[in-house]
């Protein structure tokens, strides 16, 4: 499957916990942090694939890494009038010896009695399951690694009042995914997540191989697409709050495509297609509603929000094998429970299920299996977990979930644990499984398929100065 980004990032998000309770993310995908306070903050961590022994682990690939972090998180003043939020952090990786820069918030703010104005990277939450599925709609994910990489924040103006938020995007910058280069006709990573590409093609009955190109377009194709996105949220009472949010803009990830006319090159010892990669950039419309009610007490609540996307497809030309996109309708609910018998635990039941989407490849070479990577990780799927601060002398946190997809008849357990050993140092265990009920699946080239080996530990301290 064909997935290309042009570079790549890891999150290191911040989570923080006050004194006596917990700040949870409503997000199955969770990256805790046990540190107080804002500022900078590194870390080093060793990440471990433990089944890089499968051979569907793929070929190249490191199977182990160093991981460098340096962040700053945090509110500052600037000036009388302006503060400046953060949240944003760099990795460096040594196996692949990339830098990854992530930028989940960075803005200006300007704040009166009616409202805000913010200029720069936002991190607004548009609708409430995005983060949870890893969907990629409203705003862009960190590719670094497909599972648990969070999502990165849109680029613009944005006012809000009373409710209502409106964002005006005057850039694109699409997902940023992991490091690659073109060796002889091969588009190589060793980053595990990349995805390995189809090595061959069906021409006149028999299977030739394939050398890859990737054109670049201009930088000003890409990124100078224009957006508009808004929304508005109520709480009815205490009890009932809800959402609405739209918008329009270029779609988070580019589509792919390859010229397919005059491309088999015949040599002198051998004969190979040459498949040119285009990357283009595609707007889309969304809509989507969030609803949620809550007991008095606030420990029980319940959510279901709904989503459409209507992609508006450029019109690429027809000799061409083309990734293909069509509207799609998202539905998930969720269920949370934080029992008074269990101290500072949340437990939660999630569901979501999309509808259309992904569309079969167009083109004179098109084949049943798409040289292109689906937009959607998780098709119908089901998550159970919970998350707890333990009640010891030192601060820890874990989190636990275990999501199946019925579709892909696969699923994936992660589990997060950091402890505090000092107020401004925490160590930390991350483990990530993915696996199929049979190994005759029956979507081959499925998220929960592709990445089924990918079975990862990470282990790491942080220190905030």
């Amino acid at each position: 499957m064909l997935s290309l980004t042009l570079w790549g990032v890891r999150p290191a998000h911040a989570q923080s916990v006050d004194e006596g309770e917990m700040e949870l993310r409503s997000s199955i995908f969770l990256h805790q942090d046990l540190q107080k306070g804002s500022g900078p903050s590194a870390g080093v961590a060793y990440e471990s694939y433990t089944s890089a022994s499968r051979p569907a682990f793929g070929d190249g690939l490191y199977s182990s890494n160093a991981l460098f972090k340096g962040a700053w998180q945090g509110k500052r003043r600037v000036g009388s009038s302006f503060s400046f939020v953060g949240d944003f952090a760099g990795i460096y990786s040594a196996s692949d010896q990339g830098l990854y820069p992530l930028i989940k918030e960075a803005y200006f703010k300007r704040e009166w009695s009616q409202g805000s104005l913010r200029l720069g990277v936002d991190n607004t939450s548009w609708t409430s399951f995005e983060d949870e599925w890893r969907l990629g709609l409203y705003r862009p994910r960190f590719m670094y690694n497909k599972l648990s990489g969070g999502q990165g924040g849109l680029l613009g103006f944005f006012m809000e009042s009373k409710g209502f938020t409106v964002g005006f995007l005057p850039v694109f910058v699409p997902e940023l995914g992991p490091h690659f280069e073109n060796n002889d006709g091969e588009l190589t990573s060793q980053n595990p997540w990349f995805g390995q590409l189809p090595k061959t093609i069906n021409y006149n009955g028999s299977e030739a191989p394939i050398r890859y190109k990737v054109k670049i377009p201009p930088v000003k194709d890409i990124v100078l697409k224009p957006g508009l996105v808004a929304s508005w949220q109520k709480d009815l009472n205490k009890n009932y709050s809800m959402r609405w949010s739209g918008a329009y803009k270029p779609m988070p990830q580019l589509l792919l495509n390859f010229p397919s006319d005059g491309r088999f090159v015949i040599g002198n010892t051998d004969q190979y297609f040459e498949a040119e990669v285009n990357p283009w950039v595609a707007y889309h419309g969304v809509v989507s509603t969030d609803h949620q009610v809550q007991n008095d007490s606030k420990t029980l609540r319940a959510r279901i929000s709904l989503a459409h996307e209507d992609p508006q497809v450029p019109e690429r030309p027809k000799t061409w094998v083309t990734q293909e996109i069509g509207p799609a309708t998202f539905v998930s609910t969720r269920f949370e429970t934080e029992p008074q018998a269990f101290g500072n635990t949340k437990i939660f039941l999630s569901q979501f299920k999309v509808w259309g989407g992904d569309r079969p490849d167009e083109g004179r070479y098109a084949s049943d299996e798409s040289y292109f990577e689906s937009r959607q990780f998780f098709r119908e799927a089901y998550g159970l977990g919970f998350e707890t601060l333990w009640p010891l002398k030192f601060r820890a946190l874990s989190s636990v979930s275990v999501i199946y997809d019925r579709i892909q008849e696969g699923g994936a357990l992660l589990a997060r644990n950091a402890i505090s050993l000092k107020d401004n140092l925490q160590l930390y265990l991350n483990l990530e499984f993915l696996g199929l009920l049979q190994e005759n699946n029956p979507t081959p080239t499925g998220f929960l398929s592709r990445y089924r080996a990918n079975d990862r530990a990470e282990l790491g301290v942080t220190y905030a100065f």
